[in-house]
């Protein structure tokens, strides 16, 4: 980023024991004993690596949604306002293009080629990042992105235009403020004290999922809402993790790119996309899976990957299973008839 019910369950799995979960979709995983019973559990999503940052005076902290690490809004004149986000994504997320092309979108803008994207330099705490203004006709997205620690990390000031362009020094300072240690994060000349983000509050609960006994709920991994395991009788092993992202994450084209570089595999242009996906209905709508074959780069042998993207409000949700060849065969069947059971 797997579970069977009922008539859904794999031919010989029907007896298994069913493990039930009501997941908030702003927290992360609390690992559970994989023999526990029937159980509904909430799970508290923290940042990858908590920053800290000094808030401008006038700015306003507010909970935080999906995997946002912390939502600011920004008062402008004639009540026109900003907001900024920040979110943190585990390695790296599309190209700088697609970045830029996604954001362009939001704000009605058409898509640019990569020779036209241009950027300057920010400074993001005691590191250089990259800043990118692009103005549409009434609303305007300055975005600074840094990669630290095998984390991408994106902070987007976007609103109304005027509010935007009345913010944007503030925004500058406000990058400079932002920590990744322990340490006071330096004090902006407009700033109120520091402030450190918390977990987000869930507004609502969801997705529900059901999980047979035979799978082992494990610790999940930054920015992993759930992971569970399969094992067969020779101890092979397929892991299977579930995640959500705001937004399209770069587009089906850089996530499947992004697992095929995770199997040693090489990059697929757009044109061969639709051939090796499936599309499946799902709760509410369509999802489309895909499977994909070759070396796990972490581990060097041999693997399976069956990967699902769901979009669902504004928001995608990845399915992964990838392990052992036998064992992600095995568990396939299974796997998909989850994502098509999943409750949001």
């Amino acid at each position: 980023m797997l579970v069977c019910v009922g008539a859904l369950l794999l031919a010989g799995c029907n007896k298994d024991e069913v493990k039930v979960y009501d997941v908030p979709k702003e927290q992360a995983a609390a690992p559970a004993p994989a023999a526990a019973p029937m159980a509904s559990q909430p799970m508290d999503r923290a940042p990858v690596a908590p920053p800290h940052w000094t808030v401008p005076t006038g700015w306003q902290e507010v909970p935080a949604t999906g995997v946002r690490v912390r939502d600011l809004m920004v008062p402008g004149k004639d009540g026109q306002k900003a907001e900024v986000t920040i979110i943190p994504f585990p390695g790296s997320v599309g190209t700088e293009v697609d970045n830029v092309n996604r954001w362009r979108r939001e704000i009605g803008l058409e898509p640019v080629a990569q020779e036209n994207v241009t950027s300057e330099s920010v400074q993001i705490g005691s590191d250089a990042g990259k800043l990118y203004d692009l103005a549409g006709a009434q609303n305007q997205t300055i975005a600074a992105v840094l990669v630290k620690d095998g984390t991408s990390w994106f902070f987007k000031l976007k609103g109304d235009k005027a509010a935007v362009v009345d913010a944007k020094q503030t925004f500058v300072q406000f990058l400079k403020s932002v920590g990744f240690d322990q340490a006071s994060a330096p004090v902006a000349e407009t700033a109120a004290p520091t402030s450190t983000p918390t977990a987000p509050t869930a507004e609502k609960t969801g997705p529900a999922w059901d999980v047979p006994a035979s799978w082992h709920e494990q610790e999940a991994s930054p920015m992993v809402l759930k992971s569970f395991s399969a094992t067969d009788e020779s101890g092979h092993k397929a892991v299977i993790t579930i995640s959500s992202f705001p937004g399209d994450v770069g587009g089906t084209l850089a996530n499947v790119n992004r697992w095929r570089r995770q199997l040693g595999l090489a990059p697929i242009e757009e044109m061969v996309l639709d051939d090796m996906s499936s599309s499946i209905d799902v709760m509410g709508g369509k999802g489309t899976t895909f499977d994909m074959t070759g070396k796990d780069v972490k581990t060097g042998q041999p693997a399976r990957m069956v990967a699902a993207m769901v979009p669902r409000d504004d928001s995608t949700w990845f399915y992964k299973l990838m392990g052992d060849d036998a064992v992600v065969a095995r568990e396939k069947s299974a796997f998909v008839k989850f994502v098509q059971t999943v409750r949001y």
